[in-house]
């Protein structure tokens, strides 16, 4: 897997996951990352990223194949308690407002049935959560699905920062389980 560069291709790619996993991404709000500052991608990509989405979102895609509605819960309850207070808050807006927003492809019943309990308040539906889901329903790869996310996070910064922001937080953290980084 190679480093992320940020090449056009990369970059496309990215955003074209974005834009089919989480289809309000303009009217998403903050995120975890919040009204950081640039330079503190690098830490908030290790503290936060690399800690606790990334894992999770690499477990609900995991769930899609191997689990069901009750496996996403628990990695949302896990969320809820490693974030807490306003980041976990943010993140579960983000994630709600997607699945109120969009849909699963026909017969996908399990995955309806996890955003039905969401949105029944029966569960937390992170943001991380969800587009690990609709990554893995739209078969993206996980790389592209981390780098989606990041941008997501990062999309608050002026067009001229937002790659050099994805590019510091997918590489600055290893990925689980492999000497490899992100992207």
């Amino acid at each position: 897997m190679p480093r992320f560069t940020g090449e056009l291709g990369q970059r496309e790619e990215i955003f074209r996951a974005a834009r089919m996993c989480v289809p309000p991404l303009d009217r998403l709000g903050e995120l975890t990352f919040g009204d950081r500052p640039a330079d503190e991608v690098g830490e908030w990509a290790k503290a936060v990223f690399g800690r606790y989405l990334m894992p999770s979102l690499l477990e609900a895609r995991d769930a899609v194949v191997n689990g069901g509605p009750r496996e996403l819960a628990a990695i949302d309850q896990a969320l809820d308690r490693a974030l807490a207070g306003p980041l976990a808050g943010r993140s579960r807006e983000a994630g709600r407002r997607v699945l109120l927003e969009s849909s699963f492809p026909p017969g996908e019943r399990r995955l309806a049935r996890y955003a039905a309990d969401v949105l029944g308040g029966e569960g937390g539906g992170h943001l991380c959560t969800v587009l690990g889901v609709r990554s893995a329903v739209f078969h993206f790869p996980p790389q592209v699905a981390l780098g989606a996310l990041v941008f997501l996070e990062m999309r608050s910064f002026p067009t001229n920062e937002v790659w050099n922001a994805v590019a510091t937080a997918l590489n600055g953290v290893p990925w689980p389980g492999s000497g490899l980084r992100a992207a």
